[in-house]
Order: structure tokens, then C-alpha cells, then sequence
């Protein structure tokens, strides 16, 4: 399931905004964006994106291609033969006051994530809208240049 559900009785609410800029000295972080849910809701939406995906520096490319080559003892012709594009790469997971909810490890850099308590977006759990402290937590695997982070949760009132 991948999109918010389409009825016009239903009532959304934009619980949260956030726009956030990534560099690279960000790396191998987890970064928590806490989301308060003040009453209960049938169904949350986040719409999570980043830009830029594709790291377009062939320069620096040639030089993070080397560097890789040299830590791992694998030759440089062969890193570049595999590699078309070098790519940042950010994950986001989600937790409930109640524990983990999911997380989508996807090369995706454009993500909807429906959760509700019947059945959620593959990869989360189905998990009751309840009140409290949500956490969205986005994860720097690979950040070559500034990336700019956006995140937009939904809660939506009826099913």
C-alpha cells in the first residue's frame, strides 16, 4: 500500500513539517525528528524525500572511487566498471510510543508510508494511531554532498 487512502469524507491533519539540509561530515548517523500525535487517528502518512540522489561530481566521484578502492583492496577499474553513478543514500524508520513501527531501507529517495492498525506500507507493521511521542528517524548510509531532507506526516481521521 504506497498511497494516502482517497474518500472525501475524510478529514486529514498535517501533524508535522520539516525540512532539514545533510552534510556529508553527517554520515553514519541516525537523526530523530519526534512527532507529536495529540489525539488518535485511522491512518498516519509520511511523505519523506531528499534531494539530490545522484552525486553529479566526476571528479570527486573518481576520488571516493579510489579511496573505496584502497580500503577494501579492490582495483580501481573494477569499482568503476560497477559503479554507473555514485549515490547518496538516506533511510527513514519510524517508531510508535509503543516501539519500532518499520523501516524502509529502499534506494528510493521519494517515499509514502501509510501505517494504520489493519495494514501499513510493506515493511511496517500494522500498528494502532495511538497518542504520544512518534519518532521518524532518517539514516545517513551514504552522503556525498549536501542533501536536503524533507518530511511531511498526515494524520488522517476515519478509514
Amino acid at each position: 500500500m504506497s498511497k494516502i487512502p482517497n474518500n472525501a469524507n475524510e478529514e486529514f491533519v498535517t501533524l508535522l513539517l520539516h525540512e532539514q539540509k545533510i552534510l556529508p561530515s553527517e554520515v553514519n548517523r541516525h537523526i530523530a525528528i519526534p512527532i507529536r500525535v495529540s489525539q488518535e487517528y485511522a491512518w498516519l502518512v509520511f511523505k519523506y524525500e531528499y534531494q539530490p540522489k545522484i552525486f553529479d561530481d566526476p571528479i570527486a566521484s573518481m576520488e571516493y572511487i579510489r579511496k573505496c578502492a584502497e580500503e577494501s583492496s579492490v582495483s580501481v577499474e573494477s569499482l568503476m566498471h560497477e559503479a554507473n553513478a555514485l549515490k547518496n543514500h538516506l533511510t527513514l524508520s519510524i517508531d510508535s510510543p509503543d516501539g519500532w513501527v518499520g523501516t524502509a531501507h529502499r534506494h528510493n529517495n521519494k517515499l509514502e508510508i501509510v501505517i494504520n492498525s489493519q495494514r501499513s506500507t510493506e515493511g511496517f507493521l500494522p500498528t494502532p494511531i495511538t497518542m504520544g511521542k512518534w519518532i521518524a528517524t532518517v539514516s545517513t548510509h551514504c552522503v556525498l554532498s549536501p542533501v536536503n531532507v524533507k518530511l511531511k506526516v498526515v494524520g488522517c481521521k476515519s478509514l
